[in-house]
């Protein structure tokens, strides 16, 4: 009896665990032992007995690493054996086994590509030239750290990659093979080193054996990237699953027992075993998902593969007949694979202890196309008489073919690069919908129609007016859903993409077709601007392009700016992208460094003469900087940056408290608006006659420039100011809803005179409304809005550090009647996007607040600590890039918390929606504080409320202090105007309501503090009312 019940307690059918690796080698074994059973594997799989060619290439091999050692102290031909021994596995043929023995014999030994191929023949010598090429490929998320040059490299190798890939796969099998050996390895390499190459195989590698579908090599690559990139998260997971591993074993072995049991009953032949989810997709779903380890049920699921398609969904009736399925958790790869063709039955089900696991059902031919991918395709199938049969999987190589198109589209190769890298992104998600005929097509989560339209093809993009979803017509920034059937409008009088398709689109391909378009379009009207403007440059400055129009200077050009024909440089002269001053000059220092030119006697002892001549001018004294300060001598005089005075201009002295004599224009608003107790303070000044004074002496102008938007008006200003030789100091340009641009640029002249000029000739420049100079007012704004405080000229700063420029402290008191601690706000503009990042603390305090930091969160932890200031903590108004590019950095830096309102988690975490994934380097944050709308943040002795106020982005708020009376408005309310809403997440009617019934109801003399531009009031920001819609 007790016989009988131990019995029936045994497992009916023996677990099997599979954790879809390739077998692993153990180091330090013997060359000889290790080429022994290279052969067994290699003999298991292939019907050719014949391995003379395989011992042929090693004792090669052996021979030409001959004294060769890695960094383990084996002998080096220990790593290509390895490769090789991969490669069997993965069951390729024997050309590929030998290329594998072969492919460090060319980078490393003196042995040639064509000595391969004469003993080998020139299909192996293909293959060894292929991933010798790619022995340089190395890619880190440090672009911003290279050289044009290396780019450039980087963008070169990989079109290599590609190209080589296209010709023949097994290229990139061999190569996939020597990194995976290479990271198995890798505890031998310096630190530095295993992280570089860790990331490496974590963005490039890994994910191109997902596409290729060989989740064997894939599944290993992303463990052993986690492992150096992240030790203890690895390490941590590591003991965890060991602590439990018996009790999941047990579980799933019950679950076999009972699904075998019922199959069988069905009459369906089936092998059921289990399959352990690797180390990083465990850490992808705890970080993506915020779950701990217990919350994860699909550690451990059941697989069941079978004879035919038909037995797979047999096999699913019978599941979900004994278990209870959760809903939206089936999923039908069958029906629509994946992109890298792998196709399973997914289900995750209750089972009977109420513990929620998953069933993968497929195919023997499924399984191995999802353990080998494109490997299963491409192995050598050959008849016992040794002939080759043709049986190439087309659709598998589709990826390629596309690679290779936008390859060839793109000009640029670091467009290339960057559209790549995008298009392996390693988490991006598919949704499926159909044609109107019934086709399947695969998109990218959160497609529109206009991505449906270039998918199907490019001319219905082009040409497309309008789409219909499920029969009911759609805007064209409807997000695509599974099982959608979309149906495309097109019109011949369609004149084409609009740029706005740009902001909405979601796939790759679709920007780049639109793209193209827009640069086929305009490219030959744009060749003949820029040849014209080119030929132009070169004969006012007297260059002869006969000289200069060499093969050779073009080539050199060509290849600094990533172009690959001289027609592409001219379009890009013609549209602004490249000045003609930048190419004719580059051109001519070529030429003269070829043609080196020989002086004579008479022109050395001229060039002397007047070298010395003109160090006797420059040592000739000037006085006070070329500035008469009535009644005072030897004094430091000193410009003020607000109104940038320049010889001509009335001027007035006003006397600081220790750093002399500041000297301001008199129409400067900062004069005309000194507190009269200030006014004791100004003393008459005037310029020194130029006859005495400081000629040559060059001087900083400031002026604004309104203008009608259109495109190359930025290019004709700097070609205006280029012209005359003046050197251009600063830039900045905004452009409102109505298409008014406003340019604020900085330059160096000698004279009002010379301004007056050249302001004369920027007015011809087509579209330019009015210029001004600056008066004080925009540079103040910027610093300390009139009516905050006290336009004090002494404005307290801290010192500079690094690129840290002058930074306005704006005093605030609470307005009631006792006096208490002052808040004080600083602030700095930062990045590609000049966004105000502010900090504040209370006066005698040591915790400050950082709101927004947009880059470089290092240099504002070292000005922040310099000043013995704790950051205590990060308000984001929003997850764009431009606002959150420090956060990660300050955060780590300081320990601070993150704060961030609950809505924007999305666009916070998705370089796509945050948009850096477009303005690279990517960007995500994670709030330690996920915030509601309403709730107060009490910080540094500072307490905020929380303004949901959605439209710039789905989850933007603002920050207010009431006791301060101020508002961090991010970038939904600005000096009389709002945010945009053409960015993803975007809505202007959320827009509109937020800043009416949100930020329009707090006191008219709010002070806001926006994310871009100047200081401003609500009472102010009331003028944009007449600008919103109304509301309906």
């Amino acid at each position: 009896m007790d016989r009988t019940e131990d019995r029936s307690k045994e497992p009916k059918t023996k677990l099997v665990l599979d954790d879809g690796r390739i077998e692993s080698i153990q180091e330090f074994i013997s060359p000889e032992e290790l080429y022994q059973d290279l052969i067994e594997r290699v003999r298991k799989y292939h019907p050719s007995d014949d391995i003379s060619m395989i011992e042929k290439a090693y004792r090669l091999a052996d021979n030409a690493h001959q004294g060769q050692v890695r960094k383990s102290g084996e002998p080096y031909i220990i790593h290509p054996l390895c490769v090789a021994i991969i490669l069997a596995d993965l069951e390729l043929d024997k050309e590929t086994i030998v290329a594998g023995l072969l492919h460090d014999v060319v980078e490393d030994t003196v042995m040639t590509v064509e000595q391969v191929g004469k003993q080998f023949g020139t299909d192996v010598a293909f293959l060894v030239d292929g991933v010798t090429k790619l022995q340089h490929l190395h890619l880190a998320d440090n672009s911003g750290n290279k050289t044009e040059a290396q780019l450039e490299m980087q963008a070169e190798n990989l079109r290599k990659m590609f190209m080589a890939m296209a010709k023949d796969i097994r290229v990139i099998m061999i190569k996939l093979a020597d990194r995976l050996h290479n990271m198995r390895t890798l505890k031998h390499m310096p630190h530095e080193k295993q992280i570089r190459i860790a990331r490496e195989t974590m963005d490039i590698y890994a994910p191109i054996a997902q596409r290729l579908g060989i989740s064997k090599i894939k599944v290993e690559l992303d463990d052993l990237s986690l492992k150096y990139l992240e030790p203890d998260v690895y390490y941590d997971l590591v003991d965890k699953i060991a602590m439990r591993k018996s009790e999941r074993e047990k579980y799933i072995q019950g679950i076999v027992d009972e699904v075998s049991e019922h199959i069988k009953k069905a009459g369906i032949e089936a092998k059921i075993d289990g399959r352990i989810k690797h180390f990083f997709s465990i850490y992808k779903k705890m970080k993506n998902q915020h779950k701990t380890i217990d919350q994860i049920y699909d550690l451990f699921a059941v697989r069941i593969i079978v004879d035919t398609v038909k037995d797979c969904y047999a096999a699913l009736g019978v599941i979900h007949e004994m278990y209870k399925p959760i809903p939206g958790r089936f999923k039908d790869y069958i029906a629509m694979p994946k992109a890298n063709m792998y196709q399973s039955l997914h289900t995750t089900l209750i089972g009977s202890s109420g513990q929620p696991f998953e069933i993968q059902i497929r195919t023997y031919e499924m399984h191995r196309v999802a353990e080998y991918g494109i490997a299963a395709h491409w192995k050598y199938k050959e008849a016992s008489d040794g002939k080759k049969v043709e049986a190439q999987e087309e659709e598998k190589l589709a990826w390629l073919r596309q690679i290779l198109e936008w390859q060839r589209e793109m000009s640029d190769n670091k467009e290339f690069m960057n559209m790549l890298k995008s298009d392996l992104d390693l988490f991006s998600d598919s949704v499926y919908c159909f044609t109107p005929t019934g086709d399947v097509k695969t998109l990218p989560a959160g497609s529109t129609p206009i991505d449906f339209a270039y998918n199907v093809h490019t001319a219905v993009g082009n040409k497309m007016i309008g789409a219909r979803v499920n029969g009911k017509l759609v805007t064209i920034d409807y997000e695509i859903q599974n099982g959608d059937r979309v149906e495309i409008l097109t019109s011949q009088n369609s004149k084409g993409p609009s740029r706005d398709w740009l902001t909405v689109v979601k796939s790759t391909q679709a920007k780049n077709k639109i793209n193209q378009w827009f640069k086929n379009e305009v490219k030959e009207e744009n060749i003949t601007k820029g040849k014209d403007q080119f030929n132009t440059y070169c004969k006012a400055r007297s260059i002869n392009l006969g000289e200069i129009m060499k093969p050779e200077y073009q080539a050199a050009v060509m290849k600094k700016y990533g172009f690959m024909d001289w027609d592409s440089v001219l379009a890009a002269i013609g549209h602004g992208a490249l000045k003609e001053g930048q190419i004719a000059n580059r051109m001519q220092e070529l030429y003269e460094k070829d043609h080196p030119k020989v002086m004579t006697n008479e022109e050395v002892l001229a060039s002397i003469a007047e070298n010395n001549a003109n160090q006797a001018k420059q040592m000739h004294p000037h006085s006070k900087n070329g500035i008469v300060v009535k009644g005072i001598h030897d004094v430091a005089v000193r410009f003020s940056k607000c109104c940038s005075p320049v010889p001509g201009d009335e001027i007035v002295g006003f006397v600081t408290r220790g750093r002399g004599i500041s000297i301001h224009r008199t129409d400067c608003i900062n004069v005309l608006n000194l507190p009269e107790i200030e006014r004791a303070r100004l003393i008459e000044a005037e310029w020194e006659p130029s006859d005495t004074g400081a000629d040559g002496e060059k001087y900083m102008a400031e002026i604004n420039i309104f203008a009608h938007n259109r495109s190359g008006l930025l290019a004709d200003i700097s070609k205006t100011l280029t012209e005359r030789n003046i050197d251009i100091q600063t830039m900045n340009t905004r452009t409102n809803k109505q298409g008014i641009a406003t340019l604020s640029t900085s330059f160096e002249i000698s004279s009002r005179e010379e301004l007056n000029q050249i302001v004369a000739k920027l007015r011809n420049i087509e579209s330019v409304i009015d210029i001004e100079r600056t008066t004080g007012l925009t540079r103040c704004r910027r610093q300390v809005r009139a009516g905050i405080g006290k336009a004090d000229m002494e404005l307290a700063t801290f010192q500079h550090l690094q690129c840290y420029r002058e930074i306005a402290i704006c005093r605030l008191a609470s307005g009631k009647g006792k006096r208490m601690s002052e808040i004080k706000i600083g602030r700095k503009t930062m990045g590609v996007c000049a966004t105000n990042c502010y900090f504040l603390y209370r006066e005698g305090g040591t915790k400050a607040v950082v709101v927004d930091p947009a880059e470089n969160g290092a240099g504002i932890f070292k000005l922040l600590s310099e000043k013995d200031f704790t950051v205590e903590a990060i308000l984001l108004t929003h997850g764009h890039f431009d606002h959150i590019g420090g956060a990660a950095e300050l955060k780590k830096a300081s320990g601070a918390k993150v704060y961030a309102l609950a809505e924007e988690k999305k666009v916070c975490r998705t370089p796509e929606l945050n948009l850096s994934a477009q303005m690279p380097p990517v960007v995500t944050i994670e709030a330690d504080e996920w915030l509601t709308d309403g709730q107060t943040v009490e910080t540094a002795g500072i307490s905020f409320q929380v303004i949901a106020t959605p439209g710039h982005t789905v989850g933007g708020c603002c920050y207010y202090c009431k006791e301060g009376g101020f508002l961090f408005s991010g970038d939904t309310l600005f000096e009389e105007s709002v945010g945009r809403t053409d960015f993803p997440t975007g809505s202007m009617s959320s827009l509109v309501r937020s800043v009416k019934e949100k930020l329009f109801v707090l006191p008219e003399d709010t002070k806001v503090y926006p994310g871009h531009g100047d200081i401003t009031t609500i009472g102010r920001g009331e003028a944009v009312q007449s600008l919103l819609p109304v509301k309906r």
